[in-house]
């Protein structure tokens, strides 16, 4: 699956900090939260991001292991 411009600055975004909440995220790109939800879901099931109830994204093991 190709990835749009918004979720690869996601992912960078998560590679430069480990773990993000929504908000955080919302407000680098200059939009709602609602609006990175399917941005979000995409990314969880491709195992890209991870969510932490509460606390916020992270890097899915997919990428960590990509990175090594």
């Amino acid at each position: 699956m190709i990835l749009t411009e918004r979720q690869k600055k996601i992912l960078k975004m998560l590679k430069e900090k480990s773990l993000l909440s929504g908000d955080e995220i919302a407000k680098n790109l200059n939009v709602t939260k609602s609006a990175l939800r399917t941005d979000f879901s995409i990314l969880t099931a491709l195992k890209l991001v991870t969510s932490k109830q509460n606390k916020g994204y992270k890097i899915g093991r997919a990428v960590q292991q990509e990175c090594r």
